[in-house]
């Protein structure tokens, strides 16, 4: 019963990590272009801003999952915007908030072909994740 409930949870566990990058991902999308157009994103940041300790626990799990490099794009994406972010916010770079969203734009039309292309080169259930654990193989 506890081996099997453990396999259960590391499943689920599995599809939970899997999931959280893109759903990061779509948040971060979407508090950058909402905060450049001038609406209010506290909601936003409270459900999906990520630090970058979060973001560093999530590519060391996605190593020890071994995930596939298309799960990893989603990461490499929230990190490219978070230090966007970071620059802008430290140095207070002189641009307007059109060219800054512009930056962000293109920073996301560039992910989204990376995210495709790695996509379309063959991201399925075998080779994105280690479906048993070593701990939960039956004997």
């Amino acid at each position: 019963m506890k081996r099997a409930l453990n396999k259960y949870l590391y499943k689920i566990e599995l599809y939970v990590l899997r999931i959280i990058p893109i759903l990061l991902a779509i948040c971060s999308f979407l508090h950058t272009t909402l905060f450049h157009l001038g609406f209010d994103t506290t909601f936003l940041v409270s459900l999906g801003k990520v630090s970058f300790l979060t973001l560093g626990f999530l590519y060391i799990s996605s190593y020890a999952f071994h995930f596939c490099s298309f799960h990893r794009a989603f990461l490499h994406y929230i990190l490219t915007v978070n230090i966007i972010s970071y620059v802008e916010n430290q140095f207070r770079l002189p641009v307007s908030n059109s060219l800054m969203l512009g930056i962000y734009l293109e920073v996301a039309i560039i992910f989204t072909f990376i995210i495709l292309t790695k996509y379309k080169d063959g991201c399925d259930k075998k080779n994105c994740i280690q479906v048993t654990s070593p701990d939960c193989r039956q004997d």
